[in-house]
C-alpha cells in the first residue's frame, strides 16, 4: 500500500471514530436525587437506538433515586430509571427552494424508524458548570451565585433543518429542589448544516415550523425488570 493510501485510510478511520464518539458523548446531571444523561445530539436519558427495553449501566435516564443500581439474587439491575428517553424534534418547510421538500430533525426521543433520511442532528459542543455554595475543602465559595442553579449543562448542536439548538439544563441539591431538572431551549435559524463554524451559512426562509418536545416518562425500570422486561 502506498503512503498516500495509508494516510487516507488513517484519516478515514479517525473521522469514523470521531463520528461514533460524538453520537454517544454525554454529561450527567448528578447533583440532586434525580440524575440524567444529557447528550451532544440533543437526546436525554436512554438514547433512541437502545431497543429491547435496555438501559446502559451508569448512564441515568431520569434515575430517581440516584445510584439505584443493585445486584439481587445474582442478577444486576441497572436501577430505578423513569424514562424511555427524550429529546426534541423539528419539522419545517423551506420556501426559497424549488422542491420545497419538508425538512426534519430528530434530536433524541425518537425511534429507528424515521420517516425522513438525513434527519439526524450534528453533535456540537457541551460544557458543565458547577456553582456550589461550598468548596471541596469545606470553605464557602466566594463565587457562588444564589440566583443560579448549582449544576448547569449547556449543549449546542446543528440540525439538517438549518436551525441551531442550544439547551441549558439546571439542577439543584437543596431539599424540595433536588428532584427536578429545568430545561431551557433556544432555537436560531443559523443555516448551519454541518456544525463547522468556518463553513458558509445560508439560512433558508422556513414556514410551518413545528417544534416537539418529547419525553417517554414511565414507571420505574427496576420493577419491570423484576417482572417481565421494560418495553
Amino acid at each position: 500500500m502506498s503512503s498516500l493510501k495509508k494516510l487516507t485510510g488513517l484519516l478515514c478511520l479517525l473521522a469514523c471514530t470521531n463520528t461514533a464518539q460524538s453520537q454517544t458523548d454525554y454529561l450527567i446531571h448528578k447533583r440532586g436525587m434525580l440524575n440524567q444523561a444529557v447528550y451532544k445530539t440533543g437526546a436525554l436519558g436512554r438514547i433512541a437506538y437502545q431497543n429491547g427495553g435496555t438501559t446502559e449501566p451508569g448512564v441515568p435516564s431520569f434515575e430517581w433515586p440516584a445510584h439505584s443500581s443493585v445486584v439481587l439474587d445474582g442478577i444486576t439491575y441497572t436501577g430505578q430509571h423513569n424514562s424511555f428517553g427524550g429529546g426534541v424534534q423539528i419539522g419545517a418547510t423551506p420556501v426559497d427552494t424549488i422542491a420545497r421538500a419538508r425538512l426534519y430533525a430528530y434530536c433524541g426521543g425518537g425511534t429507528n424508524a424515521l420517516p425522513q433520511q438525513n434527519s439526524f442532528p450534528i453533535p456540537g459542543a457541551d460544557k458543565r458548570v458547577e456553582n456550589y455554595p461550598v468548596l471541596d475543602n469545606g470553605d464557602l465559595n466566594p463565587a457562588y451565585n444564589p440566583d443560579e442553579a448549582e449544576e448547569m449543562i449547556v449543549t449546542q448542536w446543528a440540525t439538517p433543518v438549518g436551525v441551531t439548538i442550544k439547551r441549558t439544563s439546571r439542577a439543584w441539591s437543596f431539599p424540595d429542589y433536588d428532584d427536578f431538572i429545568i430545561y431551557e431551549y433556544e432555537f436560531e435559524n443559523t443555516g448551519d448544516l454541518d456544525g463547522v463554524p468556518s463553513s458558509p451559512k445560508h439560512p433558508l426562509k422556513l414556514v410551518d415550523l413545528i417544534i416537539n418536545f418529547s419525553h417517554g416518562l414511565t414507571g420505574g425500570k427496576f420493577g419491570y425488570d423484576r417482572s417481565n422486561g421494560w418495553s
